[in-house]
């Protein structure tokens, strides 16, 4: 109905009733099912990002790089593109690091002197 009548969400959330966020979810098209059965929209469908990433992910120099310093490299090349979409590109090609946590310490309080 909205194509045919070229009619927005908004004023489809007003005659309805509804908020204009609800609207937009029942008139977007479903995403395509992955392996695991779980719907979800491709990341980027940009080959040459894609690409881009991988080589700056792969140099010598940058091999322990996470997202955000190959965007910040993406940016300093003059690609302006998101930083999660950076984030989601590399997890999918398997370019993420796993996190590294750090154990917290606690205070010694046997060392006082009295």
């Amino acid at each position: 109905m909205r194509q045919e009548h070229d009619i927005s969400v908004r004023r489809l959330a007003t005659a309805f009733d509804e908020p204009p966020a609800s609207i937009g979810r029942w008139i977007r098209p479903t995403p395509p099912l992955t392996e695991s059965g779980r719907r979800r929209w491709p990341v980027s469908d940009q080959p040459a990002l894609r690409r881009q990433i991988w080589e700056l992910a792969h140099k010598d120099r940058h091999r322990t790089f996470g997202y955000r310093r190959i965007w910040a490299l993406l940016r300093k090349g003059k690609v302006i593109v998101n930083k999660k979409t950076v984030r989601r590109i590399m997890k999918d090609m398997g370019l993420s690091r796993p996190k590294f946590w750090h154990k917290r310490r606690r205070p010694n309080d046997q060392l006082s002197v009295e």
